[in-house]
Formats: structure tokens, sequence, C-alpha cells
């Protein structure tokens, strides 16, 4: 779990020092990765989740983009019911200036 948490925080600063251009006609490129298990008190497994969904969006003016994710999730139960789900996830995501150096967006 300590390592899981040190390379959530270490992507973290990685995205924070990162220079995005937001102009019309960039690409932005991300995504996002999970996983969680979690176990009742008492009981001898755990229910677990994972999932992956990378996405890539283009700028169609300044300051806002489209975009879609392409991936996948599984949860598994501890009565041993799984479920797996490939995943479309289309967006439009709109930037605002707060600084000269830092962009707030917000996405549908």
């Amino acid at each position: 779990m300590k390592k899981t948490l040190l390379t959530l925080v270490a992507v973290a600063a990685l995205a924070l020092g990162a220079n995005e251009q937001t102009e019309k006609e960039n690409i932005i490129v991300g995504g996002s990765v999970g996983f969680n298990s979690e176990k009742a008190p008492g009981a001898t497994k755990a229910d677990t989740e994972f999932s992956i969904l990378p996405n890539v969006g283009y700028f169609v003016s300044d300051n806002f983009a489209v975009g879609t994710g392409i991936g996948f999730t599984s949860n598994k139960t501890i009565n041993g019911l799984q479920n797996s789900v490939f995943v479309v996830a289309p967006f439009g995501r709109q930037y605002v200036n707060l600084t000269e150096q830092f962009k707030f967006f917000g996405q549908l």
C-alpha cells in the first residue's frame, strides 16, 4: 500500500511540473490506473477492483479540448462474483487561467 501511495504522489508531482500547452491544434494524452482491495472484518478474502483508462484529446480551440478514453474495469467479490467492463468515456474539457503558470479545468 505504501509503494502504491508513493507512486501516485510521484506521478502527481510530475504532472504538476509539466508545462501543459492548451493552444488550438495541440494534443493532450493522459489516463488513470486504479487498484482497490477491501477486506471485511473476519473475512478470509477481499473484494478487489482494477481499472485502466488511457485517454487522448485534441484542442479544437484555445483552452478547449475534446477527446475520449477507452479502457477496462474488473471487479471480483469475496463470494466469487466477477464483473469485467469495457469502458468508453468521451469528454469535453475547458481550461481557465488562474495565473500565468496555473490553469483550472472543468470536464464533462
